[in-house]
């Protein structure tokens, strides 16, 4: 009798250091809110949308009702959230290699020539550490079919390490 009065003793102890470790690794917090909200001069939220132009969503207003009025609606509520932003809308997407033609930046869906994809991931990354990029909307295209009469020439940039995006987008305005 002693020999299982020890092992009900050991097994009794075994159990009660399982439950020692399965409470303290359970955690429980009830609340009824938290709010956190980002602050600071750099966009917090970069959201790439559709540049608006009819000819790159096939025309017509069943496409536009299709694809655009969507996106417009997600613009809008970014725009209303609190949250600072940038919104970018790139011309038609191509994948091809990016840094070989200059960029264009405007508002106002004028541009119509293509863009490559990683010239739009690089512009998205500035996005995220400038502040003059924070709550504007724009669009950018590469430089083929853009009648540069139209454009102003902000910034000659040879390199890709200089920050063309600030002298880019410092002009254009925010809200819109």
């Amino acid at each position: 009798r002693s020999d299982s009065g020890a092992e009900a003793e050991e097994q009794s102890k075994g159990r009660k250091g399982r439950r020692a470790k399965d409470s303290s690794s359970s955690f429980r917090l009830k609340m009824d809110w938290i709010k956190i909200l980002p602050g600071g001069p750099e966009p917090d939220v970069v959201l790439i949308s559709c540049s608006g132009n009819p000819e790159q969503t096939g025309g017509g207003e069943d496409q536009e009702a299709r694809y655009l009025k969507p996106k417009k609606a997600g613009e809008a509520h970014l725009r209303n959230s609190g949250l600072g932003y940038t919104i970018i809308r790139p011309s038609q997407l191509m994948d091809v290699p990016g840094g070989r033609e200059a960029l264009f930046f405007d508002q106002g869906s004028r541009l119509k020539a293509s863009i490559s994809c990683a010239d739009v991931a690089d512009v998205c990354l500035r996005c995220l550490h400038s502040s003059e990029a924070r709550n504007k909307t724009f669009d950018v295209s590469n430089e083929a079919d853009v009648g540069s009469s139209e454009f102003e020439l902000i910034a000659h940039v040879p390199d890709r390490n200089t920050d063309y995006l600030s002298a880019a987008v410092s002009s254009l305005e925010k809200n819109t």
